[in-house]
């Protein structure tokens, strides 16, 4: 994963000039395509850097990114960079969000006594211990 000032744009949208990618950040987005890495997603802004010229000479460009290979997005599928507004800098901080595959209920698993009263509870034991099609069954995992 790479996250920062790439000082170059991914594309032609990444600008609000009308100039075109330079030399440079096709070589730097081909280099970063030879090596997987896939722009991360993010949300703010559309751009996050500014010249700070006032008047017609204002361009806004998107040259600070997160890239990541495959490997970081079946760990974290759902990576995603956050820009926070300008304050000092010419640039908009950027706050990396990760969340794994495994999300967290809202609510821990409870075990209500009221269960083993019912007599259907212990049905589903039985079923659930005793079923050969479960991949991994408790009886071959503790027996």
């Amino acid at each position: 994963m790479l996250i920062g000032d790439l000082n170059g744009i991914w594309d032609c949208s990444d600008c609000s000039s009308n100039r075109g990618m330079d030399r440079g950040s096709r070589a730097m987005r081909q280099y970063l395509d030879n090596l997987g890495m896939l722009s991360l997603p993010s949300s703010g802004f559309n751009y996050t850097w500014s010249n700070h010229c006032h008047g017609g000479n204002m361009v806004y460009s998107r040259i600070d990114r997160g890239v990541a290979n495959e490997e970081l997005w079946g760990l974290f599928p759902n990576t995603s960079i956050k820009l926070l507004p300008q304050s000092t800098s010419d640039h908009n901080p950027q706050v990396l969000h990760c969340f794994g595959k495994h999300v967290l209920s809202k609510r821990p698993f409870r075990f209500e006594a009221a269960w083993v009263e019912d007599q259907r509870s212990h049905w589903v034991v039985n079923q659930a211990w005793f079923n050969r099609s479960h991949p991994r069954p408790p009886y071959k995992t503790f027996g």
